[in-house]
């Protein structure tokens, strides 16, 4: 019995000292976490809105409560630059580039509890922001996309580490033949890495490339996908590319100056007498990816056309009378001709009457859209019109192409993944993009089936996360952006940040139980 009760002594004692020495083990993992990120506290952030603000001297990150009060990071160095503005996926932190601490952009967080800011990505290599997502993955906190040099990194914010994902520098379940022929994909591609955003539960990574001359959009397939092999599909080019990824993983992608992705594979469709005709300028469209990894059709949201600058009226029979327009000549009436427009140049006036377009009659709104849109830019175009000085029909032709083309810039996708905020303007000329009012986009009905909600010189629209309302900076009179919140309804519009200059406003992801 002794031995008994002493073997059962020892076996306690045992236990004991094993929970012990785990709970040391664990102790020691924690005081190394802390040692290594120190970072506490948490607080109520809903409605708060991270922004930069401009001045004389520099740029720094501040942060708007729902009443407008202003709180500024701290450390800011007088003509420095704080830029890019984050949001960590909790909404507790802030994180944000910065050359304050030398000539480069590295990469900083903001605790806004107790007000600290943490320099988490040091080196001689300019950094950008993270971008933390897709919304569902494991750990997202700590792990995001940064750009580091013109290439795509991961980072791990609590452990201050970094891992090259793009270009790849190994490839992983690929024979080595493939993995050279992978290689020569990238490096042909373009010169670096200008955004990099997840989709499809990180299998997929969307990119903007900067080449020579313009921008592409990539599809990174970062590991098989059913039948699709690691690599990049390039699926747009352009002079400037924007883009935005849904929740569910559907990209939204913004296109001015459209280019060809590769010139020297240009669609037989697309040649007129041996030269390249662009089908558009500018678009705005829809991309998704298939569970087997299929790149479904790009679906058009926006894509601009050939345009009078006219505003077109139904020829009633009144109307008729009224601008003794003969009985004969059918077509639309012209009601208002924009100044620096085709119509203007071709002489158009209010009162003719639009008869066709490339042999086809428009008579009506529906065939005057139908009939543009079917004209080629670059190809010169025959327009037929009535001219009500002259009482006699005129044809002429115009080359559409160079005159100033309708543009949607910055999008963003609401979080339900259905609708996407767009700033709507004109591209006067190949590069300067003048903003005209925001809209919001349904997927399922594309710019047709927009809803208007404010027009001024407005960018950089985002939405808060219960879908409700919107925050965007606005031009003022004297050309100074302010921060401005509007209801998704286009109600309740006012401005957060009174005077000053300020941009890139993100509203806080938290949501208050």
């Amino acid at each position: 019995a002794g031995t008994r009760f002493m073997n059962k002594k020892i076996l306690v004692r045992t236990v004991v000292g094993l929970f012990a020495i785990a709970a040391l083990f664990l102790l020691y993992q924690w005081i190394a976490k802390i040692t290594l990120d120190p970072d506490f506290g948490t607080t109520d952030t809903s409605d708060m809105i991270a922004a930069v603000e401009f001045t004389d001297n520099g740029s720094h990150i501040v942060l708007f409560d729902a009443s407008g009060k202003k709180t500024t990071v701290p450390g800011f160095v007088e003509g420095r630059g704080d830029i890019d503005p984050v949001w960590r996926p909790d909404g507790q932190r802030i994180f944000f580039s910065s050359n304050r601490l030398g000539a480069s952009n590295n990469v900083f967080r903001w605790n806004v509890v107790s007000n600290a800011v943490d320099h988490k990505l040091k080196g001689s290599r300019s950094a950008s922001s993270p971008y933390f997502g897709p919304p569902d993955w494991p750990n997202l906190a700590n792990s995001a996309l940064v750009t580091i040099a013109g290439d795509v990194y991961e980072f791990n914010q609590e452990e201050q580490k970094t891992r090259q994902l793009l270009p790849p520098i190994e490839f992983q379940n690929v024979g080595e033949a493939e993995a050279g022929h992978l290689q020569e994909q990238y490096e042909g591609l373009g010169t670096s890495f200008k955004s990099a955003k997840w989709g499809m539960g990180r299998k997929v990574m969307y990119t903007v490339v900067t080449r020579e001359n313009d921008e592409l959009f990539v599809v990174n397939f970062m590991e098989p996908v059913g039948e699709q092999p690691v690599g990049p599909v390039p699926i747009f080019a352009g002079q400037s590319i924007q883009f935005d990824v849904a929740p569910d993983g559907t990209a939204v992608v913004s296109i001015q100056g459209f280019e060809f992705p590769d010139a020297a594979q240009v669609p037989p469709e697309m040649m007129v007498n041996g030269r390249a005709i662009k089908p558009w300028r500018n678009g705005l469209f829809a991309l998704s990816i298939h569970d087997d990894g299929h790149i479904a059709t790009p679906i058009p949201l926006f894509t601009d056309q050939a345009e009078l600058g006219v505003e077109p009226i139904e020829l009633t029979a009144a109307l008729r009378t009224e601008k003794a327009i003969p009985a004969g000549v059918t077509g639309v009436l012209v009601g208002m001709v924009g100044p620096k427009t085709v119509g203007e140049t071709l002489s158009i006036k209010t009162g003719d009457v639009i008869v066709s377009v490339e042999g086809t009659k428009t008579d009506s709104f529906e065939a005057l859209f139908t009939a543009l849109h079917k004209v080629r830019l670059g190809i010169p175009a025959s327009i037929t019109y009535w001219s009500s000085s002259e009482k006699a029909s005129k044809t002429v032709q115009y080359t559409f192409g160079d005159e100033s083309s309708m543009a949607l810039k910055d999008p963003a996708f609401s979080p339900d993944s259905k609708s996407i905020a767009v700033v709507v303007g004109f591209v006067v000329d190949t590069y300067t993009f003048e903003p005209g009012q925001l809209v919001i986009v349904p997927l399922a009905g594309g710019l047709n089936a927009a809803q208007r909600l404010v027009a001024g010189r407005i960018f950089e629209p985002n939405w808060h996360p219960t879908g409700k309302k919107l925050t965007f900076a606005m031009l003022d009179e004297g050309g100074k952006s302010q921060l401005y919140v509007i209801g998704a309804d286009g109600s309740s519009q006012r401005n957060i940040s009174g005077p000053g200059e300020f941009g890139t406003p993100k509203f806080s992801p938290y949501v208050k139980k």
